[in-house]
């Protein structure tokens, strides 16, 4: 009899953690576990952005509540399909992992008969969703998560939790995200249109206040580097038409392309001249390592947390404190003319496999 995994999360189509439960997943797969996913939101295969194995079987409790205050009393009201389909799946043989994605998942992941089993993973910094008093929240998360297991994408996370909000430490483990380079290599091979892009400086992500695409066009523009290249952003997200009009003051509507959200983004990391980052915050950027294993360039905002983690050796060089755009520019311009050639260690520590075998050992260990 296989053994079993189980992955729960809002849903698959776009987002960081999305990616990271669906490299995990094919993985198992690989590994002959029958994998199991328990989705907050209605099943819509259209939506789908990633490449899962066709014999994953897929739940939804479809959840379509937009409200946040209507949608955690609809989780609420979901907790016993919830509980059932656990038990149907676990009659002959228990999950041998079981790792829950994101805040809503998380709740009801916590009020479930798995509350006890499951690994949360934090994919991004704590303070994102301290949305009231700074004591109260620390009270309410450490009671959450008393004696839960805890995997945090970056060290960054993991010391935030400590030392923010004085979580218990046994409890939190750094589990970096995982890569598929197989995968990536074999997208990167995806032709674009050259003459109509190329050459080009790319930054990926949503348009949020996070991600900082402003900075980057800024960058582009005091640089000059317009003269010799486009900008190009992968991404969708409420702050795109700020952006856009930004690129039309600075008159550099023929410049500056949206490409908006890109199933395949490997190509367009693969043929860029540099993968720009400029973000205030992140957990652990995967474009990042996905620039590396596409043998692209890298400059990156040292922000907190995950660029210091993932820029190793020589690569240190290519940080920049983030609002230091002179110093973006100084390294942009020496990366394009002069940039390490070794392979970053990153990509090693992130393999997939290793990963997984990182996941089942905190899945099984005892803490005391």
């Amino acid at each position: 009899m296989k053994n079993k995994a189980l992955f729960i999360i809002n849903s698959i189509s776009n987002g960081g953690a999305e990616r990271v439960c669906t490299n995990m997943a094919n993985e198992l797969i690989k590994e002959q576990y029958d994998v199991d996913f328990i989705l907050l939101k209605p099943i819509d295969k259209e939506k789908y952005n990633y490449q899962l194995d066709k014999s994953i079987n897929l739940f939804s409790l479809n959840c379509t509540s937009k409200n946040k205050i209507l949608k955690f009393f609809e989780l609420l009201f979901k907790i016993n399909k919830f509980n059932k389909f656990i038990k149907e799946n676990e009659k002959t043989e228990k999950y041998k992992l079981i790792t829950s994605h994101l805040p809503m998942a998380n709740i009801i992941t916590r009020l479930s008969i798995v509350k006890n089993r499951s690994i949360y993973v934090f994919h991004t910094k704590i303070k994102t969703y301290e949305k009231i008093n700074h004591k109260l929240f620390t009270r309410i998360l450490n009671s959450f998560f008393k004696n839960k297991k805890i995997a945090c994408v970056s060290n960054g996370v993991r010391t935030e939790g400590i030392y923010n909000y004085k979580m218990n430490e046994k409890f939190l483990k750094t589990i970096y995200n995982p890569i598929n380079l197989s995968e990536i290599n074999s997208l990167a091979k995806e032709k674009i249109d050259k003459k109509k892009y190329s050459p080009y400086i790319l930054q990926v992500g949503r348009f949020n206040e996070a991600k900082r695409q402003d900075r980057a066009l800024e960058i582009f523009y005091k640089g000059q580097f317009y003269k010799n290249y486009k900008l190009l952003f992968c991404g969708t997200g409420e702050l795109k038409d700020l952006v856009e009009k930004k690129v039309k003051e600075y008159g550099l509507e023929n410049k500056v392309i949206f490409l908006g959200w890109q199933n395949n983004v490997y190509k367009w990391i693969k043929n860029a001249e540099l993968l720009l980052c400029t973000s205030d915050y992140e957990a652990f950027p995967m474009n990042l390592i996905e620039a590396f294993a596409c043998k692209t360039k890298v400059v990156s905002s040292n922000c907190n947390y995950g660029p210091s983690e993932i820029m190793l050796e020589d690569y240190q060089n290519f940080l920049v404190e983030p609002k230091k755009i002179d110093d973006y520019i100084e390294k942009i311009k020496i990366a394009l003319n002069n940039y390490p050639k070794t392979e970053n260690p990153i990509l090693k520590k992130c393999e997939a496999k290793e990963i997984i075998k990182s996941y089942l050992n905190f899945f099984e260990e005892d803490i005391e």
